[in-house]
């Protein structure tokens, strides 16, 4: 199962020395090439987060490969602690890769096997607000989301082994990339901090692509779909520095597993800036609370509640209308994120032949075969499952029933699991977002 790391929440890095001595286990990272052969002189980054004595740490350490291939870490993972292991190899002329390992319980680690193929160079341009090139921006990866649903993030600030600086044209190039891949550059102007910028790598070699170095602040909004302010919706995005796609932005419909209101707005709102690769905005739906003995969270037309004016069903459509109307959507790229209660009004929009939306990532819920007698209507939708073997609230085996009713239906099905029972735990959220652009892969 690909697994890649949790960006964006981890902080307060401290800096460890490749081989330097420590109690704990040691970290190998091995890195092959073309046919299986040991790739030398590859910088290596690893991130390690632990809990000794029950207090969280996380260190980060770079090192080379040797001749076999290996980069050595000594020493870096505490004794008795649950870790998390990042691994990237970050080599100019080779496409970034990176895996991370989880392990709920202490135990020794196997080396971390990392695969490089080479790189196609990619040509930036910095401009200033004026149009005006700007030289001398330092600029290095940041992440690349392949083709096959794959995220690669390098953790933390660049290292120097990394970073290329714009000529007096303001152009730079790196070769860390593949055509297609969606992409983030970390740059900065002499003196400055890092900004970050996202895009897509052209396809057509040798197509310069101008960055702005600075842009505006992600909008963040609430809305009344259809002017009906029963109908809740916070839109965010496009981020920061985001060109629009030429068919338009997809969008991430989030329906949480409870009623998404205004105490839960932050928290949605964190995962558009780590989860979601660019060329998207992010909306958070807010389920109304049509009585006070009201049962189901989101009622569709299948589990209605008294009192009712709308069903989800039509909650979705009228959202998705109402964010075409504030900035262009590519129809076809229109995902819904849900999880626990929200998660049957997906399975039902998902059985529907007129639903909007084109792909799901349905996570720790259940799965009601008699509401889904017309499942075969999802076909051409992708559909992403994530369950924790643990889950008291929700049996893995109904959402495993679902998995395979949902193959046997002819739909593209993508199955995964992590520890920590019902919730947002252990890998989970590393796992939502291979989901996302695992999805996104599939409806371009």
């Amino acid at each position: 199962m690909r697994r890649w790391l949790l960006v964006g929440v981890l902080c307060g890095w401290a800096s460890g020395n490749v081989g330097a001595a420590g109690t704990g286990d040691g970290v190998v990272v091995s890195v092959t090439g073309p046919g299986r052969k040991p790739a030398k002189d590859v910088p290596v980054q690893v991130g390690v987060k632990a809990w000794p004595d029950g207090k969280f740490r996380f260190t980060r350490h770079a090192g080379t490969t040797d001749a076999k291939g290996r980069a050595s870490f000594a020493g870096v993972v505490p004794d008795g602690s649950r870790y998390g292991v990042y691994a990237a190899a970050v080599a100019p002329g080779w496409a970034l890769s990176s895996r991370y390992v989880w392990s709920p319980k202490p135990e020794p680690m196997k080396p971390v096997e990392l695969s490089v193929e080479p790189a196609k160079p990619l040509k930036l341009r910095f401009r200033a607000a004026d149009g005006t090139p700007l030289a001398g921006v330092s600029v290095a990866p940041s992440m690349r989301a392949d083709g096959n649903g794959v995220r690669h993030s390098v953790p933390g600030e660049p290292e120097s082994s990394s970073v290329s600086t714009t000529g007096g044209d303001g152009t730079v190039s790196l070769e860390f990339f593949l055509p297609g891949d969606w992409v983030a550059v970390q740059a900065r102007l002499p003196g400055g901090a890092w900004e970050e910028r996202t895009l897509l790598v052209p396809s057509a070699e040798g197509t310069v692509v101008d960055v702005p170095l600075v842009a505006p602040k992600t909008p963040d909004r609430e809305l009344a779909a259809g002017g009906d302010p029963a109908k809740r919706v916070f839109l965010t995005g496009p981020k920061a520095g985001d060109v629009e796609p030429v068919g338009g932005f997809g969008i991430v419909l989030v329906l949480p597993g409870g009623d998404g209101g205004d105490g839960f707005r932050d928290w949605v709102r964190g995962r558009y800036e780590s989860w979601v690769d660019a060329g998207w905005v992010w909306a958070e739906l807010v389920a109304p609370k049509w009585s006070a003995s009201q049962a189901v969270v989101w009622p569709t037309a299948r589990s209605t509640v008294a009192g009712m004016k709308f069903t989800t069903e039509e909650f979705v459509a009228a959202a998705v209308e109402e964010i075409g109307s504030r900035v262009k959507v590519d129809r076809r790229r229109i995902v819904a994120v849900s999880w626990s209660s929200s998660g049957p009004a997906c399975w039902r929009m998902l059985s529907e032949k007129a639903s909007p939306v084109t792909g799901h990532l349905i996570a720790m819920s259940v799965f009601h075969p008699a509401e889904l007698d017309l499942l075969a209507n999802g076909k051409g939708r992708p559909l992403f499952l994530l369950h924790s073997p643990t889950d008291d609230r929700c049996p893995i085996k109904l959402a495993e029933q679902g998995r395979d009713a949902a193959r046997k239906a002819g739909l593209a099905v993508e199955w995964a699991t992590y520890e920590g029972g019902h919730g947002w735990s252990g890998d989970s959220e590393d796992e939502a977002r291979r989901a996302l652009h695992w999805l996104s892969s599939k409806l371009r």
